[in-house]
C-alpha cells in the first residue's frame, strides 16, 4: 500500500510539472482567423473546439476505482480535431510533426505473446465485402478490431461500431454478419489475437499505453521540451522528431520490453538535407512539403503577441 502511495504521488507531482511546461508553452494553428475549429459529430451535428492557451491542460482519468485501469491523458484541444488539423499545429510558433504508434494495442497483446508484428496488421490480402476498397476496408478493420479489444461480446462490438459511424454511411448500415467477416478474416491473418477480441481487456491495455505516454511525457518535460500526446501518437517541433523516435523506442522497451514500431506522418528538413545531395528529384519533391509552409494570419500572430506579453509580465 506504501509502494502504490508512493506511486499515486509522483504520478500527481509528474503531471503537475508537465501541466506548467504547458502553461509557459504557446500551442495554436497559425491559419486561423478565429480561435476555434468545427467538426462533425456522429450524430450529423456540429460541434465547435476552442483552440486557445485555457484547453491545453491535461489530467490522467482511472477507471472502476482502479488505479491499474485506464490511466491515459485527456485534455488538451489537439484531441478533439482531425488529423489532418493536427498537422497544422505550432508549439512556440514552430511547426510540427506527428508520430504515431502502428497499431499499438494489437502489437502490445502480440509481444506479451513473443509474436512480433510484420507490416500492417490492419490490412488484410483479400477484399472481404465488394462494397468496399482498401482503404476503406482497412479502416473499417482498425476500428473493428478496437472496438472489439474493448468489448465484452461480439454483439456490443458490433454495436458500438455502428453506433461510432456517420448518420447515412455505408458502414453504419454494415449487419452483424458482415462485420464477423470482416473480424473473421482478420484472426485468419492475427490467430494469436483471438483470445484477446471481445474479452474486454482493452481497459488494461490502455493503462499500459498510459505508462507508455507518462514515460515520454516525462522526458521531455525534464528537458523543458513541450510535446503533446492523443493517446498512441505525440506531436513535437518539427527538429525534435529524431529525439521522440528514439524516446518512443526507449519508452516501450522500457514498459513493454520490445521495440514497437512507430510511424511520422511528415519528415523534417533535417531528415530531408542528406538527400540533397544524393536524391536531388525526391528532395525537390519532398521539400514542397515539409512543416512550416504555413501562411500565419495577422489574428494568430495577434494571439502569440499577446500571449508572450503575458508570459513576460508574469515573470517580473
Amino acid at each position: 500500500e506504501y509502494e502504490d502511495t508512493k506511486e499515486i504521488l509522483k504520478m500527481r507531482c509528474d503531471l503537475q510539472q508537465y501541466n506548467e511546461l504547458l502553461s509557459r508553452t504557446f500551442i495554436d494553428i497559425p491559419t486561423l482567423e478565429e480561435p476555434y475549429v468545427s467538426r462533425r459529430l456522429s450524430n450529423g451535428k456540429s460541434q465547435k473546439v476552442p483552440i486557445d492557451q485555457t484547453r491545453k491542460f491535461v489530467r490522467r482519468i482511472f477507471s472502476r476505482g482502479d488505479w491499474k485501469m485506464n490511466g491515459r491523458f485527456y485534455g488538451g484541444f489537439w484531441q478533439h480535431i482531425e488529423k489532418d488539423l493536427r498537422k497544422k499545429i505550432y508549439i512556440n510558433d514552430v511547426s510540427t510533426i506527428e508520430v504515431d504508434y502502428k497499431g499499438l494495442h494489437a502489437a502490445i497483446l502480440n509481444a506479451r505473446g513473443d509474436i512480433r508484428n510484420t507490416g500492417d496488421i490492419y490490412s488484410i490480402k483479400k477484399l472481404v465485402l465488394p462494397t468496399f476498397n482498401d482503404t476503406e476496408q482497412r479502416s473499417i478493420i482498425k476500428l473493428l478490431v478496437l472496438t472489439a479489444i474493448n468489448a465484452k461480446s461480439k454483439k456490443s462490438a458490433f454495436a458500438a461500431f455502428r453506433y461510432s459511424q456517420p448518420n447515412g454511411s455505408r458502414e453504419k448500415k454494415l449487419i452483424d454478419i458482415q462485420l464477423n467477416q470482416y473480424l473473421e478474416a482478420f484472426l485468419e491473418v492475427n490467430p494469436s489475437l483471438e483470445a484477446s477480441l471481445c474479452s474486454d481487456k482493452g481497459i488494461g491495455l490502455m493503462y499500459t499505453d498510459s505508462q507508455i505516454t507518462s514515460v515520454i511525457i516525462n522526458k521531455f518535460t525534464a528537458m523543458g521540451k513541450p510535446i503533446l500526446s492523443v493517446h498512441d501518437s505525440y506531436i513535437i517541433g518539427s527538429e525534435e522528431v529524431g529525439l521522440l523516435v528514439d524516446a518512443m523506442k526507449e519508452a516501450t522497451i522500457e514498459v513493454v520490453g520490445v521495440n514497437l514500431e512507430a510511424k511520422q506522418d511528415r519528415i523534417s528538413y533535417s531528415q530531408l538535407l542528406p538527400f540533397r545531395q544524393h536524391d536531388r528529384d525526391y528532395y525537390l519533391k519532398m521539400v514542397l512539403n515539409l512543416p512550416g509552409n504555413d501562411e500565419k494570419t495577422t489574428q494568430y500572430k495577434e494571439r502569440l503577441q499577446r500571449f508572450m506579453l503575458s508570459k513576460n509580465s508574469s515573470t517580473i
